[in-house]
């Protein structure tokens, strides 16, 4: 499911938007939450919020969805689904609470042996790093030799 959503929003952005789709893709959101099945309706309602966060431009729309999925995430132990709500959720916290979130999910990320997405985490957490912290400078040449290596275009164009 979060391949199919990533793909989808980034599919979404490419477009211009008609003036119903955020109430189709509403609708749709309401019907998966109504499940019975929690980690459907958690599902849902993290790509809510990513659709209303990077489609709609709406954080504030966004930021209770996040946290409704953050919810979901650490009760049912689920610690893939966490990392990729926390990715989303940080930048929109304060400073100190949005290190601490972006190293959770970098912890996450490599407990699981998800080696791109941790070299992702890693760039993601040096990039809020102040410039002068030892911390930065250590993620930094950490994660530059694994994207160089699986050639990771995005990142690679960061470096």
């Amino acid at each position: 499911m979060p391949g199919i959503g990533s793909f989808a929003v980034g599919l979404l952005s490419s477009f211009n938007a008609v003036a119903d789709d955020c109430a189709v893709g509403e609708a749709g959101y309401r019907a998966a939450m109504e499940t019975g099945d929690g980690k459907i309706r958690g599902w849902a309602e993290y790509h809510w919020a990513v659709l209303l966060d990077n489609i709609d431009d709406d954080p504030a729309g966004a930021l209770p969805r996040y946290d409704k999925a953050l919810e979901f995430a650490t009760k049912s132990g689920d610690g893939y689904f966490e990392y990729y709500v926390i990715r989303h959720l940080a930048p929109h916290k304060e400073p100190a609470e949005r290190i601490a979130m972006l190293r959770r999910s970098l912890h996450l990320r490599a407990a699981l042996g998800a080696r791109p997405q941790t070299l992702a985490a890693q760039a993601l957490l040096a990039d809020h790093l102040p410039e002068d912290d030892p911390e930065r400078a250590e993620l930094m040449q950490t994660f530059r030799p694994g994207v160089e290596e699986l050639h990771i275009g995005w990142l690679l164009s960061d470096i």
